[in-house]
């Protein structure tokens, strides 16, 4: 085994426990990030659907290594490195995890590095879906253009149209709980109600676990799909099935 991979095996035996003390409500409500285009496989591998803990058990050295770099580029890039090299440069991440500069690493040191990772990780990928939704280059994501890249909207489309046809149809009923639950979290992270996201409302968007404002749109949500009786009301019975 190369050495930068024994180096960084480090944080597996802490991260599940780290993430298990994450806002659990709002990491199921990650917008769906679904589209016809795309398909559910190829973002659940991205992790922009799937919760971290998924993406760490389908590949937990790879989520390590970006758990103490905090970006998956040069999580990618790290792989790359000759053993020496990477011996170094973990050298120096180390001295920044060491907080009160006793040469040790102690548990809280290493939550700590690995919770500011996942938020660097949430933006990095934040900023990587809103180039890819921001079809105009204006900086700024539409509800036209996030249906677009994620429903396959045509341009010349109505979205109103096209919102009509997936409530009218009965064989898109996943499809329109997906629509109806990115539209609330759209509609919430859009703080001025320009009707377009910056980007940085699109992490809010994105990652709504960033943003405190959105966990009442997360729960909404959540009581949504859970509440099959629309009593507003959320039974053990349907929690235990769950």
């Amino acid at each position: 085994m190369r050495l930068q991979t024994c180096a960084l095996r480090l944080p597996l035996l802490l991260t599940t426990s780290v993430m298990l003390s994450l806002p659990l409500l709002t990491s199921c409500g990650v917008p769906h990030s679904h589209g016809v285009k795309k398909g559910h496989a190829e973002r659940e591998a991205d992790g922009a659907f799937s919760p971290r803990d998924a993406k760490h058990a389908e590949n937990a050295e790879a989520f390590d290594h970006e758990a103490i770099l905090g970006s998956a580029k040069e999580a990618e890039e790290f792989d790359q490195l000759p053993p020496a090299e990477a011996k170094k440069r973990l050298a120096v991440l180390l001295e920044k995890m060491d907080r009160d500069g006793d040469k040790k690493i102690v548990r809280k040191e290493l939550q700590q590095w690995i919770m500011r990772s996942f938020h660097l990780l949430n933006l990095e990928e934040s900023a990587e879906r809103f180039a890819e939704h921001d079809e105009s280059g204006d900086g700024f994501v539409s509800w036209k253009e996030y249906m677009m890249e994620e429903f396959d909207l045509q341009p010349e489309d109505d979205v109103d149209t096209e919102e009509k046809k997936i409530r009218a149809d009965p064989d898109r009923a996943d499809e329109l709980e997906m629509l109806e639950d990115d539209k609330l979290l759209f509609t919430a992270s859009d703080k001025n109600g320009d009707g377009q996201l910056s980007k940085d409302e699109f992490v809010s968007f994105s990652h709504p676990e960033e943003d405190k404002e959105m966990y009442d749109a997360v729960v909404s949500t959540l009581l949504r799909s859970k509440d099959a009786n629309g009593d507003g009301v959320i039974s053990f019975q349907v929690i235990h099935k769950s």
